[in-house]
């Protein structure tokens, strides 16, 4: 007969953990079980979910590999706002107005800390990496104008 000692349930049970957010602000943001976030909720972006197929799938591509289907940046954006929505166990995160004095508007935290929290949740920066790098692209090919001056177009 074996002498192993069961697990207690409570150490099964997801824990919280109060992070401090790039801005400084600090919240309770917890780690996410993907697959169970994607059997629960309706609302899983389709890159997310495709992400999770594929690393099930064991199929391992190069960094620098192309995905098989194009990467949307707007499904790619999705995904980061859904995993950092799972993420935020305190305060809550909504879309639209607070209902309620835990919750905040996604759209009053700051772009760092929304990739932040969907770092988090995975436990991992790969689910992010595109939009990073998407992120980084896009500011290296803008800009600034001083106020008031016209768009000029370059071609």
């Amino acid at each position: 007969m074996s002498e192993l000692q069961l697990t207690p349930a409570s150490e099964w049970r997801k824990d919280v953990e109060n992070v401090q957010l790039p801005s400084g602000k600090v919240a309770r943001l917890k780690r996410t079980n993907m697959l169970s976030m994607i059997r629960k909720s309706e609302n899983v972006p389709n890159f997310l979910a495709a992400r999770v197929i594929e690393s099930l799938s064991g199929n391992k591509k190069a960094k620098n590999a192309a995905p098989a289907q194009p990467l949307s940046p707007k499904d790619a954006i999705d995904s980061v706002f859904f995993l950092a929505m799972a993420a935020f166990d305190y305060p809550r995160l909504v879309e639209g107005e607070p209902q309620s004095d835990d919750e905040v508007c996604i759209d009053h935290l700051s772009e760092d800390d929304i990739a932040y929290a969907a770092s988090y949740a995975t436990g991992d920066a790969a689910a992010i990496e595109a939009v990073a790098a998407f992120r980084h692209q896009a500011k290296a090919n803008v800009e600034s104008l001083p106020a008031g001056q016209e768009l000029v177009p370059t071609s």
